[in-house]
């Protein structure tokens, strides 16, 4: 899938899009076939150590995560998984972390009435307020703002 194919496929679903929800599946699918692109690219280097340094992220989100610990579950140099992290991502590991957290955190949002402090540590944020500060940036909006348009409390 090519970034013009998705753009297409963006311009289609966009009359059936009903909601800010269904802006955010349509984009986790479109992000999941870019990564699964990436993948089956003959020309990405490093796709299995990726892969499973990205399962980890996955698996581990909710943690306290640093990336020397990383390195050394997938076996390499903290140093070097930095570099060909950038490079075959496009996105540090910090950043495609915290895109992890904010996708839970929605998840929570949407489905749970859980307090907003629950919300950010469950997700995998050490503080409230630098969840909220994240969400914004990712979202446009506040936590309670993105709760209220999807119908929760």
């Amino acid at each position: 899938v090519c970034v013009d194919q998705l753009l297409q496929q963006y311009r289609e679903s966009i009359p059936q899009m009903k909601n800010v929800g269904d802006v955010s599946l349509w984009i986790s699918k479109a992000v999941q076939s870019l990564i699964s692109a990436t993948f089956s690219n003959q020309k990405a280097r490093h796709s299995d150590l990726i892969y499973r340094t990205i399962q980890y992220l996955k698996a581990n989100y909710m943690h306290k995560l640093n990336l020397d610990e990383v390195a050394h579950h997938v076996h390499i140099s903290p140093t070097y998984l930095s570099r060909i992290f950038k490079r075959e991502t496009g996105s540090t590991m910090v950043d495609f972390v915290n895109r992890i957290r904010i996708e839970k955190s929605r998840e929570l949002l949407a489905g749970s009435s859980l307090h907003l402090i629950e919300v950010a540590l469950q997700s995998g944020f050490e503080s409230q307020s630098y969840f909220n500060r994240l969400f914004r940036e990712e979202t446009g909006m506040t936590p309670l703002e993105y709760r209220k348009l999807m119908g929760s409390r």
